[in-house]
């Protein structure tokens, strides 16, 4: 997703078309850099690595944009809301990846032993 982003954002500006973006691209485009330059500096102060900034950068933009889109206070969110909001889609993002690297392990682990058997069965162990 964050490579759609950056592509679409070059290509978008190589042929000077970002005035015809609708309105809410033209926007992310527009919050993305400054938002993860932001982060890219809080990530320094509070040490929090727990997701690459891009993705981090994209996770913050989406979640703001729902929750103004649906909030009840002419486009305000609350920030403590926000906050929540933000927090659980890291910790699921996190989690996914933390999924993905023991699925990795486990499919290597496999694999290993499958290799093992395999040369003792041909060996006569």
């Amino acid at each position: 997703m964050v490579e759609e982003y950056k592509d679409l954002e070059r290509v978008m500006r190589e042929n000077k078309l970002a005035l015809s973006l609708p309105y809410v691209k033209t926007l992310f485009f527009g919050w993305f850099e400054p938002l993860r330059e932001a982060i890219a500096r809080e990530q320094q102060v509070q040490h929090i690595d727990l997701l690459p900034l891009d993705k981090m950068t994209l996770i913050v933009m989406h979640k703001m944009m729902g929750l103004v889109m649906v909030g009840n206070q002419d486009g305000c969110v609350q920030v403590v809301q926000a906050d929540v909001h933000i927090g659980m889609a890291i910790e699921q993002e996190e989690m996914k990846r933390k999924s993905k690297g023991c699925l990795k392990k486990a499919k290597a682990k496999n694999k290993t032993q499958w290799k093992e058997k395999r040369i003792k069965s041909e060996i006569g162990i």
